[in-house]
């Protein structure tokens, strides 16, 4: 391949070419000295730094949006600002070369919004996610069908208006039989999305493709044809799973197994509104990892508030991707508690933030001694399986 020579070179190369009247030893001479030009050490490392493709893919839990959030983002009696909840947390989200998040809403104005049983937020909900950093919502969930098919299609229509891609619903039958792939950093990744079931079913025989329900033989089939495509990295977002429960069942372990054996890399689930612990496989030769799945997410934003519904985490995998090889070569994650209080209304912190009294004064002593304690239930959720490190754990390391 040629390279483009500095024109410094250039004229010391003419000169020399100049003085040398045999005009085949010039020649070689110029070839030579093209070839020690085009080897600087700035210029390998360069071309070192292009040859590995590095990403990093964030996934967050529950999104929910209860009467009391919706509440606490009234701007005016048709206006809402939810970008005061991320403002703690949105250095965070904006890291991640793409971030998911479990949108567990419908997003229709046509209908006043509501929240539980029947859940639906205002649109400013979706662009303060986008805002902040989101840039796909899983949608495959039991509330996705809380206002009909209709309501779907309009969440899913908003989701775009807003800069996001969904995953899990369609809003046509060929919309429902296309994969999608996303493109970043020069990877490639696909996220599948099932969910168990839905609560309203009001779809008809005809209709049950606007949702993707978990069904084995259609999961390994989704993941043969993004096999086929060549795709880098395929993650699976599951919902499923036991409410309130900190430990996966067997129905989790069972299928999570299944779908590595079909080809996936990553599963993330999400619906227990509780963390579930993180599991990891290592590669033959121990360098990097293979398998790894997040049984539950638990709740990144909601108003509930039996023990560990607050805690929540930002679970991060860094991808790598050079000539011959793909590998996941480490996860962490962002420890986060959502704070609910009539001054600030609903903020989402790092619970690490508990120790700093300077900048966050406003958190008061009984609300720092609930972070450190769900500080400390994230960890010990999470490492169940496996030792896996806190951002802030790694940077006091450095």
């Amino acid at each position: 391949m040629l390279k483009a020579v500095r024109a410094s070179d250039s004229f010391f190369f003419i000169k020399m070419i100049c003085l040398i009247k045999d005009f085949r030893k010039a020649l070689l001479i110029f070839l030579v000295l093209i070839s020690f030009g085009s080897c600087y050490p700035q210029e390998k490392q360069q071309i070192d730094g292009i040859s590995k493709k590095k990403l990093q893919i964030s996934f967050v839990g529950d999104l929910m949006c209860h009467s009391a959030i919706i509440q606490s983002a009234k701007v005016s009696k048709d206006s809402f600002d939810f970008n005061p909840i991320f403002r703690f947390i949105k250095n965070e989200l904006v890291a991640s070369d793409l971030l998911i998040g479990n949108l567990e809403t419908v997003v229709w104005e046509k209908y006043p919004p509501s929240g539980y049983p029947r859940f639906n937020a205002p649109f400013e909900y979706l662009k303060a996610l986008s805002e902040n950093g989101f840039d796909i919502m899983t949608t495959a969930n039991n509330h996705i069908t809380d206002y009909w098919k209709e309501g779907l299609i309009a969440t899913l229509t908003n989701i775009k208006n807003n800069g996001m891609d969904y995953i899990g619903t369609s809003s046509s039958k060929e919309d429902s039989d296309s994969l999608k792939i996303f493109y970043k950093n020069g990877i490639s990744i696909s996220i599948l999305n099932y969910t168990y079931d839905i609560n309203i079913k009001n779809l008809k025989s005809a209709e049950k493709f606007y949702v993707s329900l978990i069904d084995s033989q259609k999961i390994k089939n989704d993941i043969s044809r993004l096999k086929n495509k060549n795709v880098d990295f395929i993650v699976v977002y599951y919902h499923f799973g036991s409410e309130y429960k900190i430990t996966p069942n067997q129905g989790q372990i069972k299928l999570v197994n299944q779908t590595f054996k079909y080809g996936a890399d990553i599963v993330i689930g999400s619906h227990p509104h509780v963390l579930q612990p993180v599991k990891i496989w290592m590669s033959e030769d121990g360098k990097s990892i293979k398998n790894s799945v997040c049984y539950s997410m638990g709740n990144f934003l909601s108003n509930m508030s039996l023990r560990y519904t607050d805690s929540g985490a930002i679970i991060n995998f860094y991808l790598s991707k050079s000539e011959n090889k793909r590998s996941i070569d480490s996860v962490n994650f962002v420890a986060t508690y959502v704070l609910k209080s009539k001054k600030n209304g609903f903020v989402i912190l790092p619970s690490y933030f508990a120790d700093d009294y300077e900048n966050f004064d406003f958190i008061s002593e009984a609300e720092r001694n609930k972070m450190k304690n769900s500080f400390n239930d994230v960890k010990e959720i999470l490492n169940k399986y496996n030792t896996v490190k806190g951002i802030n754990e790694i940077q006091h390391e450095k």
